[in-house]
């Protein structure tokens, strides 16, 4: 229901619509240099839905990835994210992932495409662990809020039902806060991609 409803969202701005590992995404809504020029301006709104996303459970969930990824995970508290990269034993890339702690799990954003391969990589791992990892890539939209105005249009954004919604320009980069979009709770975070810095909304 709510990704059909995002694709007639999508549709009435004029989007041209492609197919990334089996969802519905916009590829452009008017020319590649008008979009730049916009978000240069003020902000610019990406679908990345099509972005992996896990999720991993469990007493030993984080102490796990805290053993199999480059970054130091450990001491990470709800409301926290680190960037860090998966790697073989022989230091091959197997994905560079953002890992945000939640209050009861992690949850693992990875590369377009490759949720599949590092969910089979984490749980290669698992022997007598308490672990669990569920991906949840179709079930949460995710966007991409970037440019100069893009915190100032988030604060408005959420404002009429989050009354005490904070700067978000001044949050750490990859912390996230939640919050609500209208009647839509949210899970909003500081990052960054190719686009530069910005904010990242994963809708429940």
């Amino acid at each position: 229901m709510l990704e059909s409803t995002l694709i007639e969202m999508h549709q009435r701005l004029g989007a041209q619509m492609v197919q990334v590992d089996g969802i519905s995404v916009p590829l452009k809504y008017t020319s590649v240099e008008e979009e730049y020029a916009a978000v240069r301006r003020y902000a610019g709104f990406f679908d990345l839905s099509h972005f992996g996303k896990l999720r991993v459970t469990g007493a030993d969930a984080l102490d796990l990835l805290n053993r199999i990824s480059t970054n130091d995970l450990g001491g990470m508290r709800p409301g926290m994210g680190k960037l860090s990269f998966f790697a073989t034993e022989k230091g091959r890339v197997v994905d560079l992932c953002t890992v945000y702690a939640q209050q009861e799990s992690l949850l693992v954003r990875t590369s377009p495409n490759n949720s599949e391969k590092v969910k089979n990589w984490i749980e290669k791992f698992i022997i007598s662990e308490d672990v669990r990892v569920e991906d949840v890539t179709k079930s949460f939209p995710m966007f991409f809020v970037a440019g100069s105005a893009a915190p100032g249009f988030l604060k408005e954004f959420a404002h009429s039902s989050y009354k005490t919604f904070l700067d978000v320009g001044k949050m750490p980069r990859f912390n996230f806060i939640r919050t609500f979009l209208g009647s839509h709770e949210v899970f909003l975070s500081k990052t960054n991609f190719a686009m530069g810095n910005g904010y990242l909304l994963l809708v429940n």
